[in-house]
């Protein structure tokens, strides 16, 4: 009987999403840890590679949990204990968090991320990288742009709540600051 070398498989999931790939709005702890996920996932990829062990990273979007509800009261614990000050200061921001953390956008179910996990350890060719669903997507789209057209749309995104809670944006990305007539 012949020895057959099957490629072994590792997949890394559940902690890498779109949010690794573009730091955003009131995402960025999350998005550090996001980020040292991927590098590591990469790291291994290229470690094990020599030894036939494929790396894969599954990239899920939002995912339909109880960790939507968790969040939303620990994020209403900090900030009730937080200072008025600092919330003055972050009102803006922090509308458009909640606006988001409230109506997230592209939820997918449990079921859609596990089957692509399964069928990244099952196949013979796993990919780098699985993008399931369109938050991922969306995300590696906007990961792909350059840096400054990144920066502006996403200040552009915030600055819009900026502008409707009556503060001056930064002229930085070419939005008009009101205070100073920049």
């Amino acid at each position: 009987m012949r020895h057959q070398n099957r490629r072994q498989s590792v997949v890394v999931t559940g902690s890498s999403t779109g949010i690794g790939k573009a730091i955003a709005l009131e995402l960025d702890a999350r998005g550090f840890q996001v980020f040292a996920v991927q590098a590591i996932t990469d790291s291994l990829r290229l470690e094990l590679a020599p030894f036939g062990i494929d790396v894969t990273i599954v990239d899920p979007g939002a995912i339909e949990s109880a960790l939507w509800e968790k969040g939303r009261a620990q994020k209403k614990a900090i900030l009730d204990a937080a200072p008025q000050e600092l919330m003055d200061l972050y009102a803006p921001l922090i509308e458009i968090g909640r606006q988001l953390g409230e109506n997230p956008r592209d939820i997918l179910p449990a079921s859609r991320v596990a089957k692509e996990v399964v069928h990244a350890l099952s196949s013979s060719k796993p990919k780098t990288r699985y993008l399931v669903g369109p938050g991922a997507k969306k995300a590696a789209k906007l990961a792909r742009m350059p840096v400054w057209l990144r920066d502006w749309l996403i200040s552009r995104f915030m600055s819009s709540g900026i502008q409707d809670s009556g503060r001056a944006a930064s002229p930085r990305f070419g939005v008009k600051n009101e205070a100073t007539n920049a």
